[in-house]
């Protein structure tokens, strides 16, 4: 009963994860700054132990203050991080000069159970004070 519970809730996050990747990254690109990753992944089944203290997006582009993260349960019932998003600005002189942001939120582990949540996030580029939307989904089963 229990492996058809976790393959139920597997099941269940691919295929929001499926329909927040069409809806999210593809169609709400209003600027410059790019969506490279995140330390939570799309569509992946975690226990509470094994999720971060804070949730990391990465972006190339610099990020200005104006730009939000939430984490919250599919149905948009409860917010699950601490409210306190940073953005943290990382140069790289490689091959040219490109800007990268970290944009986080420490996540709220007592309100973690078990259930889909979802992470919405609006980066604001600070060069041409445009924006870029997306999401995604995750789980947690202990």
């Amino acid at each position: 009963m229990r492996a058809l519970r976790v393959l139920s809730l597997t099941v269940s996050v691919l295929v929001v994860s499926t329909m927040v990747g069409l809806l999210s990254e593809d169609l709400f690109v209003f600027g410059h700054a790019k969506f490279v990753g995140s330390n939570i992944e799309n569509g992946k089944v975690y226990k509470v132990s094994e999720l971060p203290d804070r949730l990391e997006l990465l972006f190339e582009g610099e990020l200005t203050p104006r730009s939000q993260v939430y984490v919250f349960t599919v149905g948009g019932t409860l917010l699950v991080d601490q409210g306190d998003v940073k953005i943290e600005k990382e140069h790289e002189h490689g091959g040219g000069h490109e800007h990268k942001s970290k944009l986080s939120v420490a996540l709220n582990k007592e309100k973690l159970t078990d259930g889909l949540y979802q992470v919405r996030w609006i980066a604001v580029d600070g060069e041409h004070n445009a924006f870029v939307e997306g999401g995604f989904v995750f789980a947690v089963k202990d």
